[in-house]
């Protein structure tokens, strides 16, 4: 299997195990916290032993973010980063299953090859325009944005077309990332896809310490 193919598959478990989780909470009345739904997902996660126990975006806790927030008060979701324990799961903020804004995070990696799955989803359960028509214009950017790129172009290129795309439609990122040195942050390479890995990586994928791993996949992306 090449290394896209990895990429697609661990990125699926993610989101077929949040699917699966989610059906099951969402068929249900019974009142769920985030760090509720965060240990479900976890748990159907661990089923799969082709990828590593805990994700690699860590903190926040096994790398899972979830964050629920409702259309009356967005507070929740409005971060900076998700790094601090302040937007860890928490057990006394629940879904709301009628007008909800629910933010869903995993960054799984593959045990043999270190190539990473992260997938992420925004949810709204409600009913406003205005949120659902900045949906809408985001999907719509992403779209966009996938269609201009081609192999071998720049990464300067990719950042500068997803700049206008945003300006055109009066957005901004507000997202902070302390690894992104230009502090555009649309995002990064999936360590090891572009490059093979050397010796002492393989040694420390195969019987370094779990801090070990997550230091190298980290240190390895390029934004």
């Amino acid at each position: 299997m090449n290394k896209l193919e990895i990429c697609k598959r661990t990125r699926k478990i993610a989101s077929d195990s949040l699917r699966l989780i989610l059906e099951k909470v969402l068929r249900s009345n019974k009142p769920i916290s985030e760090a509720s739904f965060g240990n479900l997902w976890l748990k159907e996660l661990r089923k799969h032993k082709e990828i590593f126990p805990n994700g690699w975006y860590d903190p926040p806790p096994h790398g899972i973010i979830i964050l629920f927030a409702s259309d009356k008060n967005l507070r929740r979701l409005n971060f900076k980063s998700v790094r601090g324990e302040e937007w860890w799961p928490k057990k006394d903020i629940f879904m709301d299953r009628k007008s909800g804004l629910l933010l869903f995070y995993a960054s799984p990696v593959d045990k043999k090859t270190g190539i990473i799955g992260d997938f992420q989803l925004t949810i709204y359960l409600g009913k406003n325009p205005k949120i659902i028509k900045l949906l809408k214009k985001n999907l719509n950017i992403s779209k966009k944005l996938v269609n201009k790129i081609s192999p071998k172009m720049k990464f300067k290129d990719i950042t500068d077309i997803a700049s206008g795309l945003l300006k055109k439609e009066g957005l901004i990122n507000a997202i902070y990332s302390a690894s992104d040195p230009a502090n555009f942050n649309i995002g990064h390479t999936i360590p090891f896809s572009n490059e093979p890995m050397n010796e002492l990586e393989m040694k420390i994928l195969e019987k370094g310490s779990w801090n070990k791993v997550l230091a190298m996949i980290s240190e390895k992306r390029v934004f």
